[in-house]
C-alpha cells in the first residue's frame, strides 16, 4: 500500500554499484530503511541530491509492517536548504545532530512531536541568522524532552546528571555540575524558548557543558557511546 510521509534522511549508504540505502525517519512510520536503485548512475544523477544526508523529504513510500528494506514510489524535497549547505558552522552543526540522532532513535513507529520538532528545527538552522554559539548544548537538552529523560527543574544549586534533577547537597559521586555550570544549565532549561542566542557562556562552560550533556545522554540512553563529530564542535566553538 503507498502512503504519502514526510521524513529526514539520517544516513545514506552506498549499495552495489549504482544503488543507495537511506536510512530516514518518516513522519508516518518512525525510522525505516529504503533502497533506492540506479541513483548513482548517469541516468540517475539528477535524483542522487535528494538522498543526502539531513534532507527533508515529501515521499509516497510502499510500506509493509514486516519489511527490512521499503521502496520510494515518489519523492521530492519537503524544503530546499539554502544556507546550511554553504555555511560551515550550520553544516556541522548538522551532521553533529545527525550523529546523535542515529544513536537516540531508533522505534519503527510514529512520534509526530519529535518528528515536528527535528523537522522544525532543521529548517530553523537553515534559515536563522542569530549566533550558533550554544545551539548544540539547547538542542541536546531540548530533544531530551522526547526521550523520556528531561531534567527536573529547581532551585537547588547543583545538577546531579546521574538523577537527572537539581539538588542542595554535593552527591557522593563525580556526576554532577557545579554551582556556576548548574546555573548556566538552569539558563537553557526552557527549551521552547529557543534563547540559545541569549545564553552567556564562557569558552570553557560551554566545552564541559558540552562534555557534561554527553555524560548525561551515556548515562541514561542505553548504547550511546561515542561520537565521531564531537571534536569538530569543540574547533568550531573554541573562541
Amino acid at each position: 500500500m503507498l502512503h504519502k510521509t514526510r521524513a529526514i534522511v539520517f544516513k545514506v549508504t552506498k549499495y552495489a554499484e549504482s544503488s543507495v540505502i537511506i536510512k530516514a525517519y518518516t513522519e508516518l512510520f518512525g525510522v525505516q530503511s529504503y533502497i533506492i536503485n540506479g541513483v548513482r548512475s548517469a541516468k540517475g544523477k539528477s535524483k542522487s541530491a535528494l538522498y543526502q544526508h539531513g534532507n527533508l523529504l515529501d515521499m509516497v513510500v510502499y510500506h509493509k509492517e514486516q519489511g527490512n528494506l521499503m521502496r520510494i514510489s515518489e519523492c521530492g524535497f519537503a524544503h530546499i536548504y539554502e544556507d546550511l549547505p554553504f555555511n560551515i558552522v550550520k553544516s556541522s552543526l548538522l551532521i553533529f545532530y545527525l550523529e546523535i540522532l542515529n544513536k537516540i532513535v531508533k522505534e519503527h513507529e510514529t512520534n509526530e512531536p519529535l518528528f515536528d520538532f527535528l523537522f522544525e528545527i532543521f529548517i530553523e538552522l537553515d534559515q536563522t541568522e542569530k549566533p550558533l554559539g550554544n545551539h548544540h548544548i539547547w538542542f541536546l537538552l531540548a530533544i531530551t524532552k522526547y526521550l523520556g529523560c528531561y531534567p527536573t527543574v529547581s532551585p537547588d544549586p547543583y545538577f546531579d546528571l546521574k538523577e537527572g534533577m537539581f539538588i542542595d547537597f554535593l552527591p557522593a559521586h563525580q556526576q554532577f555540575l557545579s554551582e556556576q555550570l548548574s546555573n548556566s544549565f538552569r539558563s537553557i532549561i526552557e527549551p521552547e524558548l529557543k534563547n540559545y542566542d541569549q545564553i552567556k557562556l564562557t569558552t570553557t562552560e560551554r566545552k564541559i557543558l558540552l562534555q557534561q550533556m554527553l555524560v548525561y545522554f551515556r548515562l541514561h540512553i542505553e548504547d550511546f557511546g561515542d561520537l565521531r563529530s564531537y571534536e569538530v564542535l569543540e574547533t568550531l566553538f573554541k573562541s
